[in-house]
């Protein structure tokens, strides 16, 4: 997707400067455009092209390519929904796009060309965070972002498997391709053993095993392999472009290609710790106001964080009044969340949290 990724972000980045230009040229005119729509006069200025050129500087380089993509997305959504409601109150207001560049009355056509912007915007926003895996190493294959393409194969168990059923319980996956007489592949199955154990909570392993069915069968057994599918010739591999073994790549839950594919043991390690890696530490940052979201006036915190040291012991009831150690949950990785019922921001995490507590019971 790298090529196809860079041609949005120019055409993007080039949009937005020429506008942001475009309209610093012209302040007044972009000022009675933009009154024109209903905004106060006293809202307008230069903070509208500023930000197009925030946007526009933001694309270009790869790292914060997805910070503005994400402004591109922000600004065409509201410009949209001034458009909305202007044509739904049947104002035909210029819309200045670019300064006296072109300026005409907006209409459906406006609308429609905005929204190609913002599907061209959150492209760019999906690919760009997809893209995060495999930074540093050398891959093939399949386009990040494109779609996994579907196979089903039979297990050693001789149970069909197919992609969505590897997908099912909205995990990545980790996809390996081996092969019967591969030295390096064999060498590398203790640790994929491990990873099927170790990271079952975030990330789904799964090995396509090419070559003597009966070796795999042994090898699959031998090593406790909890999930190795089996492949006559190399129909999956090639239309995964695995053009050798041992190789890799990651898909996201949704089916979409989520890595590059790498090859070599020590390129899959690392593509698994990517995959892995923890959430980051942030600090705790009191409200400008001095409150915390659903709770009065509080003194400034100071980052309390202790990244790599033990967590504090904390002992607390549940809601049915049972003692509850956090130690107790230490066996697998655990988010803390720190909720308040009159927080307005936590109620509107509630449905999230019990999807992810309906997921986790039915993987379970």
């Amino acid at each position: 997707m790298g090529p196809v990724l860079l041609v949005f972000r120019v055409l993007l980045a080039c949009l937005f400067f020429v506008a942001g230009v475009a309209k610093l040229a012209d302040l007044a005119g972009s000022r009675r455009a933009v009154v024109g729509f209903g905004v106060p006069d006293r809202l307008v200025g230069v903070g509208l092209p500023v930000c197009e050129l925030a946007v526009a500087v933001a694309l270009i380089p790869a790292g914060s390519a997805r910070f503005g993509a994400l402004g591109a997305l922000v600004l065409l959504a509201v410009f949209m929904a001034a458009i909305s409601v202007a044509l739904a109150r049947g104002t035909r207001a210029d819309c200045h796009c670019v300064g006296q560049l072109h300026s005409a009355p907006v209409g459906w056509r406006t609308l429609v060309r905005n929204g190609m912007l913002a599907a061209a915007a959150g492209f760019v926003a999906q690919g760009e965070e997809l893209a995060t895996l495999g930074v540093g190493l050398s891959g093939g294959g399949l386009p990040v972002g494109s779609r996994a393409p579907e196979f089903t194969l039979p297990s050693v168990e001789g149970e069909p498997r197919s992609l969505g059923s590897l997908l099912s319980a909205g995990l990545p996956l980790l996809l390996v391709f081996s092969d019967a007489g591969c030295g390096p592949c064999d060498a590398l199955l203790p640790e994929l053993a491990d990873w099927q154990k170790e990271h079952s909570a975030r990330l789904g392993v799964a090995l396509i095993a090419s070559g003597d069915e009966q070796a795999n069968r042994d090898k699959a057994e031998r090593h406790r392999l909890e999930l190795v599918l089996l492949q006559t010739g190399h129909g999956v591999s090639n239309a995964y472009q695995a053009r050798g073994t041992p190789m890799a790549l990651v898909i996201n839950a949704d089916g979409l290609i989520a890595s590059p594919t790498v090859g070599g043991a020590d390129a899959i390690r690392m593509l698994l710790a990517q995959a892995t890696r923890p959430v980051l530490a942030v600090r705790q940052v009191p409200s400008s106001n001095g409150q915390r979201n659903g709770a009065g006036p509080s003194a400034p915190l100071s980052d309390a964080s202790r990244v790599g040291q033990p967590a504090p012991a904390l002992a607390l009831s549940d809601l049915d009044g049972h003692a509850v150690e956090l130690q107790d949950f230490y066996a697998q990785r655990t988010l803390a969340i720190f909720w308040n019922p009159g927080c307005g921001f936590c109620q509107r995490m509630l449905p999230a949290m019990r999807r992810r507590v309906r997921d986790q019971r039915r993987s379970a």
